[in-house]
């Protein structure tokens, strides 16, 4: 199986004056994602190869020097594909505490279902019973929507999504070609500011971009490219996401 897979992350949040983060353990949940109308029944053997696999996929991830990891478990139409990937800042201790929380919410908010993608703010993590893995670069792939509440709005949201459009396009080349982890990230400081709707005004945008480790330099990039092109003009908030890829402005 081709291991090069592209799971990205592009972040970019107000630096202070967050609403309160619907958080677990100190991770902050993010998004959640029941990408496939085919079900499997509770101790099936779709179900167990599901427990069998996301274990040891997230002992791989929390182990490995770039916390990430792939694996499959089964066969036939039973075979389940995983994937677990830690922000390139996040130390062993605290990706498996991240990803440990993930299958929790998966197997209770997704019950039943064979395609499910997890997303805190420091990991992620996807089973399904498609082999994702083995086309990390899909062009036409739909991409997928949800709401990110634990920022403030800004009063000038095309401007704000410009500038992060800059912002998290700057690291994405060091990401790329410089880092073993696929992993950059970045500030811009605004003089004006930004006013929020709650009177504050803030003049950091923080930024990360993350691709996973065994993806090639140009493929990365140009995913990286494509999810940032694609940032809204004006819905800051909408978080969307390919097969291997999200995008949170």
């Amino acid at each position: 199986m081709d291991a090069m897979v592209s799971f990205l992350l592009l972040l970019a949040l107000f630096s202070a004056h967050h609403h309160p983060a619907r958080s677990q353990g100190g991770f902050n949940f993010m998004n959640l994602l029941c990408n496939s109308d085919n079900s499997y029944a509770l101790n099936s053997t779709y179900h167990s190869n599901v427990v069998a696999l996301l274990g040891p996929l997230s002992a791989d991830a929390s182990s490995s020097t770039v916390g990430f990891a792939t694996g499959a478990a089964g066969r036939g139409p039973d075979q389940v594909w995983g994937l677990a990937l830690c922000r390139g800042d996040v130390n062993g201790t605290s990706c498996a505490a991240c990803l440990a929380l993930a299958p929790g919410v998966a197997f209770g908010n997704c019950s039943g279902v064979r395609d499910v993608s997890v997303y805190y703010d420091r990991c992620l993590l996807r089973f399904s019973d498609e082999d994702f893995l083995a086309s990390p670069d899909d062009p036409a792939a739909p991409v997928q929507y949800g709401l990110n509440l634990d920022v403030n709005n800004t009063g000038d949201p095309a401007r704000f999504v410009g500038l992060a459009a800059d912002l998290v396009g700057a690291p994405s080349g060091w990401a790329a070609r410089n880092s073993t982890s696929r992993y950059a990230a970045g500030v811009m400081t605004s003089a004006q500011g930004f006013a929020t709707t709650d009177f504050a005004v803030v003049r950091n945008i923080y930024g990360l971009v993350q691709c996973t480790p065994d993806h090639a330099p140009e493929a990365c990039l140009g995913c990286l490219g494509r999810l940032r092109d694609e940032m809204p003009a004006v819905q800051r908030h909408l978080r969307r996401a390919v097969p291997h890829g999200v995008v949170q402005p």
